[in-house]
């Protein structure tokens, strides 16, 4: 089915309104979804000038007053489907929202469907996703997430990425804050020094650290390790925002695997803060 509705479409959605066809006999005759005809119905109605009463039949399906029978005498407020109109909306919101992206139409309606299904249908963390299209996917990761914040990858949004990064979780009173950067801690841990280390040592096992976020009240979240070289991805349920449950998962490994296993496998670890 059509995500994008064409002027042609919209013509005939104006037509059948106009008919009194029901939103489903719309929907299949324009080749999209019930949902996505009635948002372009709703979103893009116009009405007049005028305080007048509103109508019940405009709260609910159709939302437009083309197939009503009374409409030249009616004393209430009247909101109408225009195609060519409906159109210019369009084209005005497509071109505001595509300024400052560096990226055609066709490349975002791509990503945006190949980003849904491994982001909404499958739960890929986005670490995972990029590490295994990074030779593909024109921008960085970063990037993606300022994207996806401004709107322009419309079937994504941030409660379904796997990190949120503009929202702060509540404060719960019985817990006090643990998470602290110090400067002095992260001297020589940051990324230019990860470059730094690797162009001296090319064949270092990398592993990238991340957390997948559910909602923001949720106490667990989920501790991913991917390691570049071999593709695997180590999955640990931990408590959100708890240092020490971070710590606890590397002192099991080590245990488990020995201190000079570890440290051969564990060689540089990169986290969101470098």
């Amino acid at each position: 089915m059509k995500r994008r509705l064409s002027v042609e479409n919209r013509m005939l959605i104006e037509q059948l309104l106009r008919l009194n066809y029901k939103l489903k006999d719309i929907a299949y005759y324009v080749d999209s979804t019930s949902s996505t005809v009635s948002r372009e119905i709703k979103n893009r109605r116009i009405t007049g000038k005028g305080d007048f009463k509103e109508c019940n039949k405009t709260k609910r399906f159709p939302y437009v007053c083309n197939g009503c029978n009374i409409k030249t005498y009616c004393r209430k407020k009247k909101y109408y489907y225009n195609y060519i109109k409906a159109q210019k909306n369009y084209n005005y919101l497509l071109e505001k929202s595509r300024i400052g992206i560096d990226m055609s139409i066709d490349e975002i309606d791509y990503w945006n469907d190949y980003f849904k299904d491994k982001i909404k249908n499958k739960n890929q963390p986005i670490s995972h996703i990029f590490n295994n299209i990074k030779d593909e996917f024109p921008k960085s990761i970063q990037t993606f997430y300022n994207y996806v914040h401004k709107g322009y990858f419309s079937s994504i949004n941030d409660e379904m990425l796997s990190r949120a990064y503009s929202y702060k979780p509540r404060k719960r009173t019985n817990e006090k804050p643990t998470i602290r950067f110090d400067n002095v801690i992260r001297f020589g841990r940051i990324l230019k020094d990860m470059n730094k280390y690797i162009e001296i040592h090319p064949n270092s096992n990398i592993v990238e650290m991340d957390t997948v976020m559910g909602k923001f009240e949720d106490k667990k979240c989920i501790m991913t390790l991917y390691f570049r070289n071999s593709k695997l991805m180590l999955m640990f349920l931990i408590d959100k925002y708890k240092p020490d449950s971070v710590s606890n998962v590397f002192k099991k490994l080590r245990k488990q695997l020995e201190s000079e296993i570890f440290k051969v496998l564990f060689e540089v670890i990169l986290t969101d803060n470098g």
